[in-house]
């Protein structure tokens, strides 16, 4: 009983350590611009990629889909514009995820929240730095030219602007909606 109970502890502290090592690993990861996967952006395809010298993947945009996202955040970001009306737009011109399935609400809302479509510059990190998300990447990174990745906690109060619990990294992809209409869809949202 004694040896099996020392056994039961060094086997809580391997599960332990192996946690932290993976944890620290995908925070470095993260740090130096990897996409850290999860469902894969609609509007990109993964690329193999050299990164610092590891080999990788990253993002690179599917231009039919491009057209589309623009499409979509230009008429969201329109005043009189909500996400049931974007929806209807959407569905009477016709426009549906070249991926085969349907748009819905909630998959719009996703999409126009997710900054990897951002051109980040400095007013979304401004943004990003208002709502206590801790930031990654160096203010003189956010050129207007590269997307970026949030990772972290995933669910929010509503009504709380604590986002302490998130990180914001740029990555190495180029971003492909204007920082102007995609902050003005955040307001929105």
């Amino acid at each position: 009983e004694l040896i099996v109970k020392i056994l039961m502890v060094f086997a809580e502290f391997e599960r332990t350590s192996i946690i932290n090592r993976i944890t620290q690993a995908y925070a470095h990861r993260s740090e130096m611009g990897f996409y850290m996967g999860g469902r894969q952006p609609y509007g990109f395809e993964l690329i193999p990629a050299i990164i610092n010298n590891i080999k990788t993947k990253k993002l690179s945009p599917i231009h039919s889909e491009v057209e589309q996202l623009r499409y979509i955040f230009e008429v969201y970001a329109q005043e009189n514009v909500s996400l049931r009306r974007l929806l209807d737009i959407l569905i009477a011109e016709n426009k549906k995820p070249l991926n085969g399935s349907d748009w819905t609400t909630a998959k719009l809302s996703t999409l126009l929240k997710n900054p990897i479509y951002v051109k980040a510059d400095f007013e979304v990190y401004e943004y990003y730095e208002r709502l206590g998300v801790q930031m990654i990447t160096d203010v003189s990174m956010f050129t207007g030219e590269y997307g970026a990745q949030l990772y972290g906690h995933t669910k929010h109060d509503p009504q709380s602007d604590d986002w302490s619990d998130t990180k914001l990294v740029l990555l190495t992809h180029n971003g492909i909606i204007d920082s102007d209409i995609w902050l003005k869809c955040q307001r929105k949202l």
